[in-house]
């Protein structure tokens, strides 16, 4: 590898590191989801994809409509924590499901589906903290003691962010022996190559600035050679020139032949160690998307069935009303929660991706080919380069051709409709407290002028009995006793209308909560079922024995 294509190849991947968003490719955990973050849901739009083999999988996969099928068994006992398999059950074919068993059974699906993620986990090292020098340990330790005798309860964090990282480096070591235990497999070390290339790149870099200053001052020393030599300079000052050009050059090769050492050793380490662990990576996200898109046409099927057998909700449920309303906003944030986690999951996986790929671009120092039609799409195995380059090509088009926007459409519809049932929810509390507001001021007056009837009418017997006369004369026929029956009718009337209306608003929030679970949960599992497939599909086609 020439000097001068090595230092530009190195500052153009320093470059493309620091830019790298979120994290750089040589970084732990680029794959691991952040934590848990109130997300907003929004909807994501469709990228511009190259026109590609691997960009025209998914939609000759969608006009054949070929349904996959996968042996559960073999994936589970592969993939899954052995604990966890007997809780795979068929679905159940019984007709009468309420809410609460078809969400068990969901809950039950995501909870062994997300086992399914332990082998990739492995893989990239989650839980693996940076490397800490021993010194740095040293002088932390010295530091910490001096200032915690006089430490605020404020800095305690501090301490206490430390603590964390230790019992995160026990637990992370415990997962991955209790991850390898049950895979049968060996940690497959990814993160520690990238680490260990950065490191050889870092003592690239260095050769190179070191090269390139050296290389300066020989040019500089052969432009006074050749100054002197024109100059008639005397034979000392020519040797003297001569002596330091030859020192120099001495100095200039072995800086050469360290940059080809270390550019070999790279090219070695990405051929040999990089190259099958990333295929393994790919492999085990291949099972991990198989076992995904199982899981989540199950609980699409679950959906369906409950659909057509016209699931119910519980109607005792219903009159737990503040219960009810407040599950709903629960519900509506972990559906928040629940879509931000995937965002960020799924742009993880593409930045990680991107990263490693656009390394890679670089080192080719690729330009793209100009022609009358355009740019000519990057190929790396018609520039015969090793297959490292074909994969990860592979692999990048891939994550470009996913679109998460499908998923992101039935979430946003499903935090509609809650919210439309939380609107449901308040209107029916409303009118609950109308009503019983209605129904004791009825008691009340009815207790009120039942008093008062009895009062006139014994003071209208008494009046009778000693004059034969009424108190109250009738006229038209209605008595004045017949009034105060008017407001109380009149109440009873307003009364009877309101309980009514409350019947009709529980009625509307029974029906909104039975309904919600189809219009809201059967679009984004089937969303899921096909993302996940797309997925499966795309991770397949990537061409991992390619040979150039």
């Amino acid at each position: 590898m020439p000097s001068r294509q090595s230092g530009e190849i190195e500052n153009q991947h320093l470059k493309e590191v620091s830019k790298t968003s979120p994290s750089p490719p040589f970084q732990k955990g680029i794959l691991r989801a952040g934590q848990p973050q109130s997300v907003a849901i929004n909807l994501s739009g469709e990228k511009n994809i190259p026109q590609t083999y691997l960009s025209n999988i998914v939609d000759e996969k969608s006009k054949k409509k070929k349904v996959a099928s996968f042996d559960l068994e073999d994936a589970l006992h592969q993939n899954a924590d052995p604990s966890k398999l007997s809780g795979v059950t068929p679905l159940s074919p019984d007709g009468n499901r309420d809410l609460r068993e078809v969400v068990a059974e969901i809950r039950d699906d995501f909870e062994i589906a997300s086992g399914f993620g332990k082998e990739v986990a492995m893989m990239l090292e989650v839980g693996k903290l940076p490397h800490q020098p021993s010194s740095l340990k040293a002088i932390l330790s010295r530091i910490i003691f001096q200032i915690a005798p006089s430490m605020s309860p404020r800095d305690a964090s501090s301490i206490q962010s430390i603590k964390s990282a230790s019992e995160t480096r026990k637990l992370a070591k415990s997962y991955l022996q209790d991850i390898g235990r049950n895979v049968n497999m060996k940690p497959c070390s990814l993160s520690s190559t990238l680490d260990k290339l950065l490191v050889w790149e870092k003592k690239l870099y260095k050769e190179v600035k070191d090269e390139e200053k050296i290389r300066v001052k020989y040019e500089k020393q052969c432009k006074r050679l050749k100054l002197l030599d024109e100059g008639g300079a005397e034979a000392t000052q020519l040797d003297a020139a001569q002596e330091s050009i030859r020192r120099l050059r001495t100095k200039l090769d072995v800086s050469i032949r360290a940059i080809d050492g270390i550019s070999i050793r790279i090219n070695e380490m990405r051929d040999e160690e990089l190259q099958p662990q990333v295929a393994a990576l790919i492999h085990g996200l291949i099972r991990m998307w198989k076992a995904m898109f199982k899981f989540h046409q199950k609980q699409f099927q679950a959906i369906i069935e409950s659909k057509m057998r016209k699931l119910k909700a519980n109607p005792a449920a219903s009159l737990q009303t503040d219960l009810n309303s407040r599950a709903t906003i629960v519900l509506e944030r972990e559906l928040s929660l629940w879509f931000g986690h995937f965002r960020n999951w799924i742009g993880f996986q593409k930045s990680y991706v991107e990263s490693l790929n656009g390394w890679l671009v670089h080192c080719l120092h690729y330009e793209p080919e100009e022609t009358p039609d355009g740019s000519v799409p990057y190929s790396p195995g018609q520039l015969g380069a090793p297959p490292i380059f074909v994969i990860c090509n592979d692999w990048h088009q891939a994550m470009e051709a996913i679109s998460e926007a499908r998923v992101a459409s039935a979430m946003n519809t499903f935090a509609t409709i809650l919210r439309q049932l939380g609107q449901k929810q308040d209107e029916e509390a409303r009118q609950r407290l109308k009503a019983e507001y209605l129904s004791k001021d009825y008691e009340k007056n009815l207790g009120t002028r039942s008093f008062d009837e009895g009062k006139l009418e014994r003071e209208q017997d008494a009046v009778s009995n000693k004059t034969g006369l009424s108190l109250f004369p009738v006229d038209n026929g209605v008595s004045p006793l017949d009034d105060l029956k008017v407001d109380l009718d009149s109440m009873r009337h307003r009364l009877a209308e309101e309980r009514i209306k409350h019947k009709d608003a529980v009625k509307l929030v029974h029906d909104a909560a039975s309904s919600c679970l189809r219009s809201g949960l059967v679009p984004i599992f089937q969303a899921f079922e096909s993302f996940t497939s797309d997925a499966l599909t795309l991770h397949e086609h990537v061409r991992l024995q390619y040979h150039a």
